[in-house]
């Protein structure tokens, strides 16, 4: 038997066992096709691989260990709870939005009679009716103002102001503290159920893709490096002194554990026994960690085993402990190590202020000013930090790209950042590095910098002759060349000529319709139409 590392290949055959069973399955093929349909009515497409490979890979996550697998039946039923939830805040939010506006109608006014008009505090009732955002039911600060008293809906020389005072303050004022009352009773509900509902679907699929995994592992006579942590926990727990451990224990003398804020409870459950019989024979264990770098909290990565569940879980060792602090910084610049001790301060001081965070111990244990950095002697000066905050409502969005979001204002703005680089301040491309959270997020940019001229780009993907455009183009020569019908690759190739070699501002419409004007389509109608 083998141990396969990756679980890359080992999911992706086992998605694509999972559609062959479509068709013969008549209870998962019922089921992949409610959930293809929610997509598609969330305008996420129909296409679910990539959403069963996501919960392919929860199922190596250590916290789902001993978690209950759910049935179809008991999915199905908590999925109409919560379409239920979720349909009850948005039709009361809506109704109370409603009742205001026909309030208004019946006192002779409209929402423009008031400061601010769409945008002032009877705005928010045209918001709550068809809300564009989560965020929108949020009542705005003149909103919020405007549940004090009449003033904050007019303006001081409102012509209406002593006319529709009154009716303000009878009608509309109570029905704003309804809808607020709604928004903080019910608000968090609705967008838990909202969230967990474009997910729940997918977990119906769990116990058949553990099936198939286990068809993967027999077929294959291999077992996947993702199980040994779990494997191993089954195989000494409740044992003091596993056999497993015997050798190990005995060869081994001194153990150094590095990166131990991103070590998870079960692997520490399973190093512990070795650490403990290490420490009783009078040996030593170096466990080195930084809860601040506690990046890998999303595979299991604890920092409070760090900070706090290491004295408990070796307190019969306490004697022996020496704590030690690494304060000098030697990799960044003065600047860098200035900004992150003002940063981890200033953050540690406003979350503490929030009432479920108050005099929290473990604030002060991973984020304290004792842990603040120094500068090394050779990073005196220089460095540099700059944060850019982007505000969804001022984004401004061309009208044919309706769903633009602060990500496209983000790239706009690092494009216009490089761009200063280069030209005005003469860095080259290789002074730059974009720090991305995922593959797709750094595929995006990447085809966004190609897209507006910047080639210069090394990435996994940009590296793959398929990700350059001139390999393509050549593809594209060679595939009309021998079939000049082929009519995807004359557009590809009109349209690498219009983006590339031209540089004029060509419609890609007139681009990609050339077809129609193609030798090939008019052979094909004269063939359709001579008998």
């Amino acid at each position: 038997m083998e141990v396969e590392v990756s679980t890359d290949d080992a999911i992706l055959s086992v998605t694509e066992a999972l559609f062959r069973e479509i068709g013969n399955d008549k209870e998962l093929t019922e089921w992949l096709t409610d959930l293809a349909m929610q997509k598609i009515d969330l305008d996420k497409g129909w296409n679910i691989e990539n959403d069963i490979s996501l919960v392919a890979k929860e199922i190596f996550r250590e916290s789902s260990h001993h978690d209950k697998i759910l049935t179809r039946l008991e999915i199905k039923n908590i999925y109409d709870d919560l379409i239920k939830r979720r349909s009850t805040f948005v039709k009361k939010m809506e109704a109370l939005g409603k009742e205001a506006l026909a309030a208004m109608a019946g006192a002779g006014c409209s929402v423009d009679d008031f400061s601010y008009k769409s945008t002032g505090v009877a705005g928010y009732f045209l918001k709550i009716i068809k809300p564009k955002k989560f965020d929108d039911y949020a009542p705005t600060d003149r909103a919020i103002k405007g549940m004090e008293g009449s003033d904050a809906w007019f303006s001081k020389s409102s012509p209406r102001k002593n006319e529709l005072e009154g009716f303000v303050s009878s009608t509309l004022i109570p029905i704003l503290n309804k809808a607020n009352q709604l928004f903080t009773e019910g608000f968090r509900d609705y967008v838990t159920a909202d969230e967990v509902l474009k997910k729940i679907y997918l977990f119906g699929l769990v116990n058949d893709l553990q099936s198939k995994f286990r068809e993967y592992r027999r077929e294959n006579n291999v077992i996947l490096l993702a199980d040994t942590t779990r494997l191993l926990s089954d195989v000494i727990e409740g044992n003091d002194t596993p056999f497993i451990y015997e050798k190990t224990g005995n060869r081994y003398k001194h153990l150094l554990i590095d990166e131990f804020q991103d070590t998870s409870l079960l692997q520490w459950q399973n190093l512990m026994p070795l650490v403990i019989n290490t420490l009783g024979s009078g040996f030593i264990t170096l466990v080195v960690g930084d809860a601040k770098q506690s990046i890998y909290r999303w595979r299991g990565g604890n920092m409070n085993l760090l900070i706090r569940d290491i004295f408990i879980d070796l307190v019969n060792f306490r004697s022996l402990f020496k704590e030690e602090a690494l304060s000098t910084n030697y990799r960044s610049k003065k600047e860098v190590v200035h900004f992150n001790n003002s940063f981890f301060e200033t953050a540690t001081e406003i979350i503490g202020a929030e009432p479920e965070m108050k005099d929290h111990s473990l604030l002060g244990l991973a984020y304290g000013k004792d842990l603040a950095q120094e500068v090394a002697e050779k990073n005196t000066t220089g460095g540099y930090v700059e944060i850019g905050f982007i505000d969804s409502d001022e984004i401004e969005t061309p009208e044919e790209d309706e769903k633009a979001d602060w990500k496209d204002e983000a790239m706009r703005r690092m494009l216009a950042e490089i761009r200063t680089l280069i030209d005005e301040k003469k860095y080259i491309y290789r002074d730059i590095a974009i720090l991305v959270r995922s593959n797709v997020e750094g595929n995006k940019i990447a085809t966004y910098l190609l897209e507006n001229g910047i080639e210069k780009i090394i990435s996994p993907d940009s590296l793959m002759l398929s990700s350059s455009p001139k390999i393509t183009f050549l593809l594209n020569v060679f595939r009309f060349l021998s079939h000049q019908e082929n009519e995807v690759a004359r557009a590809e190739l009109l349209y690498y000529y219009a983006r590339f070699i031209s540089q004029k501002d060509i419609p890609l419409h007139s681009v990609f319709s050339d077809h129609k004007n193609s030798p090939s389509l008019a052979k094909r109608k004269n063939e359709q139409y001579t008998f």
